[in-house]
């Protein structure tokens, strides 16, 4: 699946090379050894015992980010080989790990569907040589007897993030039969031989100790942007800019801390404090919305450093969960410098509108924007927010009872704000 091709074959092992990266004692510890490649077709993958680990890991499909999953020590497997012979047989250790991985993976499920959640993070650190890495205090780490409670939460639970629905009827991959099975696993075991240690069609996990191991370049995600279509009166296709350019109607600037401030504000009652009335909550709120209910990319903008509130706690970074909902959806997040001066007391507002125009896309904020469309000295950019803001500009609001988030889309269609028609839209007195 991690292919596009929607067949129920795997490729799983490590190299000599890809081991020796790893310490000795994360070797012994996480009883990983070298082996593979090896191919399996139809793979069914059970528990065995009742020992469980807890490891780092990471995956193709979520680049950038690791976290600890729990798995059973011990898996007996069930699969046809690349001949199209039935083999049986256990492994153990790490072995078993990336056997539980794969077959996961062929059932639409990730391992950010089973981390423990507390320690999911980004993987770029760095460690020095001999300095231990750290565990989230509370998150299981290494071997563990599993008890009953456990079991249960080993099941995986969807919906950890939204943008991971679980998998619906029909997202599991076919099961191979008939010719399928000779030209397929002649393709994966091709692809297999040709790059040792970089398996076509399950990448291998990596603990942080091997960062940097090789990713097979034609491994695409498993999570899939999805573009959002134009909503009914939605601008024409060929709808253009002053200079020529497309718009983008796929993508948002959002301003955090018009939209935190607002949450803080209306919903939670704030006063100014420390962290002003900035709330994450609402920022994450919004997000969802736009990424999940109007599928759209989501470039956030907020200052660097910025003081907040995350669910009444103290914040000095945008949490992981906003700025993974942002990468997922094909967006970002874009820090604001820290500038002084009295020409800057207003730097996010503005990068908020000229991320927009480089972008050529929408922006939400409910700022009128009435200084900057007389005051911004670029004069291609003040240009295009006096023409295309009535477009462009996405307004919302936050509903102080329920605390829901929702866009407010007015009732004049898009493709007339586009061309400047407004005169089919009868006058209210």
């Amino acid at each position: 699946p991690q292919l596009g091709i929607r067949l129920r074959i795997v490729a799983v092992g490590e190299t000599e090379a890809q081991v020796d990266r790893a310490s000795a004692r994360e070797c012994s510890r996480m009883e990983r050894a070298a082996f593979g490649p090896l191919i399996l077709i139809n793979p069914v993958v059970r528990p065995r015992g009742k020992q469980d680990t807890y490891f780092w890991e990471r995956s193709a499909s979520v680049p950038s980010y690791e976290a600890v999953v729990c798995r059973s020590l011990e898996v007996e497997v069930e699969a046809l080989n690349d001949r199209g012979e039935k083999i049986n047989f256990t492994a153990r250790g790490w072995k078993a790990r990336m056997l539980q991985h794969a077959a996961d993976v062929l059932d639409g499920t990730l391992y950010v569907d089973r981390m423990e959640t507390r320690s999911w993070r980004r993987d770029k650190r760095k460690l020095e040589e001999g300095e231990e890495d750290t565990v989230p205090e509370g998150v299981p780490f290494g071997l563990k007897q599993r008890v009953e409670d456990r079991a249960k939460k080993k099941a995986v639970v969807k919906n950890s993030f939204p943008r991971f629905p679980a998998p619906k009827a029909g997202n599991e991959a076919p099961r191979v039969s008939g010719n399928d099975s000779d030209a397929s696993v002649a393709g994966v075991a091709a692809m297999a031989g040709k790059a040792p240690g970089r398996f076509a069609a399950v990448r291998s996990i990596v603990p942080l100790a091997v960062a940097g191991a090789p990713t097979p370049s034609a491994c695409s995600s498993a999570v899939p942007r999805s573009l959002a279509p134009l909503p009914p009166g939605g601008a024409p296709a060929a709808a253009r800019d002053a200079e020529g350019r497309p718009f983008d109607l796929t993508t948002v600037v959002v301003n955090f801390a018009n939209v935190a401030c607002t949450y803080g504000e209306k919903v939670m009652k704030l006063s100014k404090g420390r962290a002003g009335l900035f709330e994450y909550e609402g920022v994450r709120r919004c997000v969802q919305h736009l990424t999940e209910s109007l599928e759209l990319r989501v470039v956030g903008v907020v200052y660097e450093n910025q003081w907040a509130l995350d669910k009444g706690m103290e914040a000095r970074a945008v949490p992981l969960d906003i700025v993974r909902m942002c990468e997922v959806s094909g967006g970002s997040i874009e820090l604001t410098p820290r500038v002084t001066g009295q020409q800057h007391r207003s730097a996010d507002d503005e990068m908020t509108i000229k991320c927009a125009y480089n972008r050529n896309c929408r922006f939400l904020d409910n700022d009128n924007y009435h200084d900057w469309r007389r005051g911004m000295h670029r004069d291609r950019v003040r240009e295009w927010l006096e023409k295309c803001q009535d477009f462009l500009q996405m307004r919302y609001y936050f509903d102080s009872g329920l605390g829901i988030f929702d866009t407010l889309d007015g009732n004049i269609a898009a493709q007339m704000l586009a061309t400047g028609d407004r005169m089919a839209m009868p006058l209210k007195h």
